[in-house]
């Protein structure tokens, strides 16, 4: 598990940490022996076994250099904040060049492509946005936990600590102001320590692993994404969306999604602002039902997987026309 306080469990092990003797030496022969139009590489870390001549394309989840540098700049305690500027120097002069080994890279957001390019200019790049599956992510009638707010994530990782503490220290005490008994879910893996400490609030439960989320997110009144530092696109944002739940999201909760302000999603970013907008939803099941209803339709237009798989399909075949 990943957090502040053991950045530096992996921060020379990234080379090494997926590698696989067998699983290289079976990509090896595979290439060696058959024809393949292009081989799919979902992470860089399969590096070791892409020197083929089959056409090679990455997916790079997110600008992952600019990712730990939004978390160096938010840190505040020194050794940790090192820690990941290390990190960031490791990335940037030993796992960013890699990209370069590939014809292509698929990115889900165009402001990815635009700090990859920036960093690599010359290297292709483009854009297919994350799709969601709307026939098991769809509108669930249960009992409303009323008034209640939820956090979905993989919470090991650090871009949702981050998210998760700077509500509950910034935003959460404004929200009580008017809702005292306001309760949060917090759901998702591996919760860090910090995640953990927060439950120490009684009205504040850490899941940890739930089998399906779909509960949670049909139970709670507003979903809540108040992230502050940049890490791809959220899928988490279109699970709720799909789910026709209301979202209040930070603008970086909602980079590469193509929701209507106010209509679709709630954006703010000053925690009393923030804070503000859960109000109003919590006040007006109408307007949770509004918001939530352009949002399930603004999924089923744009970010089905359909849509998004169709996207995927014309860049791979115009590459096999090359």
């Amino acid at each position: 598990m990943l957090t502040r306080d053991n950045v530096a469990g992996r921060a020379f092990a990234f080379l090494t940490f997926y590698y696989s003797a067998k699983m290289s030496a079976t990509l090896k022969e595979l290439t060696e022996n058959a024809y393949y139009d292009i081989m799919f590489v979902d992470h860089l870390m399969l590096f070791n076994a892409i020197n083929c001549h089959i056409r090679k394309v990455l997916e790079v989840r997110d600008a992952v250099v600019n990712s730990y540098y939004q978390l160096f700049r938010q840190e505040t305690k020194i050794l940790p904040k090192a820690l990941l500027l290390l990190r960031c120097q490791q990335l940037k002069h030993l796992y960013l060049p890699k990209y370069k080994l590939f014809d292509l890279c698929i990115v889900p957001a165009a402001e990815d492509r635009s700090i990859i390019q920036s960093e690599l200019p010359g290297l292709r790049v483009q854009v297919v946005p994350y799709g969601v599956d709307t026939e098991y992510f769809k509108p669930i009638q249960c009992e409303e936990d009323h008034p209640s707010v939820v956090f979905v994530g993989d919470m090991s990782y650090l871009h949702n600590v981050v998210a998760v503490t700077h509500f509950v220290k910034k935003i959460l005490p404004i929200i009580r102001e008017a809702f005292r008994d306001i309760r949060m879910y917090i759901v998702g893996r591996d919760p860090a320590n910090e995640v953990l400490h927060l439950a120490s609030d009684n009205s504040i439960i850490v899941t940890g692993y739930v089998k399906d989320v779909r509960q949670y997110l049909a139970m709670a009144s507003v979903v809540v994404i108040p992230m502050v530092t940049v890490a791809g696109i959220k899928t988490k944002l279109l699970e709720a969306m799909a789910m026709g739940k209301p979202v209040v999201s930070t603008s970086i909760g909602v980079r590469g999604v193509e929701a209507k302000p106010d209509e679709d999603v709630f954006i703010r970013n000053d925690p009393q602002r923030f804070a503000q907008a859960v109000i109003w939803l919590l006040s007006d099941p109408a307007l949770r039902k509004r918001i939530g209803t352009n949002a399930r339709k603004t999924v089923e237009s744009m970010y089905t997987w359909e849509e998004t798989t169709k996207k995927l399909d014309l860049i791979l075949k115009g590459m096999c026309q090359r």
